[in-house]
């Protein structure tokens, strides 16, 4: 299993390593409370790259850029209280 996952985050894009992980990483309620830098290295990315693809996030209103936290809004209904 960790494998398979670990080959699945090395060919995937960074937006969708991205995209895969918040979700994982969120509450709930799809909070996550996880610093940037935080989350580029569980994605294997620098956190320049990670500040970028969360912007294209953002302007897309996929996410909500708080100082402390990020709000999805594109959680699968599995996961959404």
């Amino acid at each position: 299993l960790y494998e398979k996952r670990m080959a699945q985050l090395a060919y995937a894009s960074v937006r969708h390593r991205v995209l895969k992980a918040l979700p994982e990483l969120s509450d709930r309620n799809g909070y996550l409370y996880l610093s940037r830098e935080a989350l580029a290295h569980y994605v294997g990315v620098c956190p320049e790259t990670i500040v970028r693809v969360l912007a294209e996030l953002k302007a897309e209103n996929l996410i909500e850029l708080k100082k402390k936290y990020i709000k999805i809004k594109f959680l699968p209904n599995s996961l959404q209280a």
